[in-house]
């Protein structure tokens, strides 16, 4: 049984995806909110933030080795050791007002000698307690945004796509006194339509837990989503299987989806306190490319999800019969449990303005009740680590789906499941 709940949570996760003698502060990027998972706090005087939330907030690539910090924005370097003032700029020495420090997992720097050496505009708003931090950067005349649209506009006209995509994670998952770490490889392929809306992926799962005491071993599975809902495959059952959400009406939100302009999407999420910038431009087997950062943390997802439910009530919140319904999830209880902190690059070829990369670093944390053998509710908590590489092609190809009129309901399956368990157990 849990071999089968990691295995479906894994695909779910595919699917989506006080520290003494020092004060808390807030944080303004290009006039937006933004809230990292890890505060910026002051000590002493001086606002210390995550050496990762500043590159993010700049654009800049990130290397750290041993105490050894590199920040590269543009070819230029900003070059700083843990437990050292000294600092340097493209080779010319330069000296931190604090020196940077490993505090609960995370290597603290002064947010003002950073991002001002990397040609940012920094101000402390006093009433607000906000750190104010000023820094836009244009390619091709197109700002971060405007970028983003445009490449989301070409892949709406090429209509469709195939996408392959490797993951590593860190699965963590805990009920009562009972609790597993497995550590997973996925490998997948997917084709996606927009319009009319098909997704069809094709996975393979592997992993072991950390003491080795479980594995999965190349694990197949399936999916398929269309206008009618979700389907799925489980290994242990040989046939198709609805996945069961109560109130998801995927008409309804295909409809609000299809309503909505590539730009107003973008604004909302913007709203929501993403953070969007620019990355250094790449170049891969020849090719040049525009890199898009695209940062949500835990605040504005939650923010982009109480945006989706307001734009789509029927969805979230479901007549009384369907709340009723008995079932194994519930997406208004899911999403509300459920906090993110993610962070991806898109690469944008700089002639097509098509995205043919994305690369993945994302956090979840989720909890929700499911029931046990007994039918009796227990509580379970999610921790989930993800690296993902995603690859983009076969723009504006057609391809088949399977046929999965015969599947059976979510519920029929976990029945199935739970009367084979009972028939071992006598």
């Amino acid at each position: 049984m849990k071999k089968r709940l990691i295995i479906l949570v894994t695909m779910l996760f595919i699917l989506m995806m006080a520290v003494p003698a020092m004060a808390e502060v807030n944080l303004d990027v290009n006039g937006k909110a933004y809230k990292p998972a890890y505060a910026p706090q002051v000590e002493a005087g001086t606002t210390m933030i995550p050496v990762s939330v500043a590159a993010r907030t700049l654009g800049a690539d990130l290397t750290i080795q041993d105490k050894q910090i590199e920040l590269n924005k543009n070819g230029n370097i900003l070059k700083m050791t843990e437990g050292s003032l000294a600092a340097s700029y493209n080779g010319e020495d330069r000296t931190m007002p604090r020196a940077p420090e490993l505090k609960d997992g995370e290597m603290l720097v002064p947010l003002r000698f950073v991002c001002e050496s990397l040609s940012a505009q920094v101000l402390w708003q006093e009433d607000a307690q906000t750190v104010a931090i000023q820094y836009q950067e244009k390619r091709n005349d197109m700002s971060a945004e405007e970028m983003l649209g445009k490449s989301s506009q070409a892949l709406a006209d090429a209509n469709t796509y195939k996408m392959k995509l490797n993951m590593d994670m860190t699965l963590g998952m805990q009920s009562g006194s009972e609790g597993t770490t497995m550590n997973m490889k996925t490998q997948a392929d997917c084709a996606y339509q927009e319009k009319p809306l098909v997704m069809y992926m094709k996975q393979q799962l592997s992993g072991a837990s950390a003491d080795s005491s479980e594995k999965i071993e190349n694990v197949k599975a399936e999916v398929l989503v269309n206008e009618s809902g979700m389907y799925m495959t489980m290994p242990d059952y040989d046939g198709w299987i609805k996945l069961e959400v109560p109130g998801l009406d995927i008409k309804a939100l295909m409809e609000q989806a299809g309503g909505q302009d590539v730009m107003s999407s973008i604004t909302k999420m913007k709203e929501s306190g993403m953070l969007l910038n620019y990355g250094n431009d790449g170049n891969k087997d020849g090719k040049d490319y525009w890199v898009l950062n695209i940062t949500m943390s835990p605040d504005s997802f939650q923010n982009y999800l109480q945006s989706l439910m307001k734009q789509v009530p029927e969805v979230f919140n479901p007549p009384a019969e369907a709340a009723n319904a008995e079932n194994p999830l519930a997406l208004e209880e899911l999403f509300k449990n459920m906090q993110v902190d993610m962070f991806y690059q898109m690469w944008i070829d700089e002639k097509t303005f098509l995205p043919q990369f994305l690369d993945l670093d994302a956090n979840m944390d989720l909890t929700m009740k499911i029931d046990d053998e007994n039918k009796n509710p227990v509580e379970m908590s999610v921790q989930s680590k993800q690296n993902a590489k995603y690859e983009l092609y076969d723009f504006g190809i057609d391809f088949s789906v399977p046929d999965v009129s015969s599947a059976i309901s979510m519920s029929d399956y976990m029945a199935k499941q739970t009367a084979e368990m009972g028939n071992a157990n006598q």
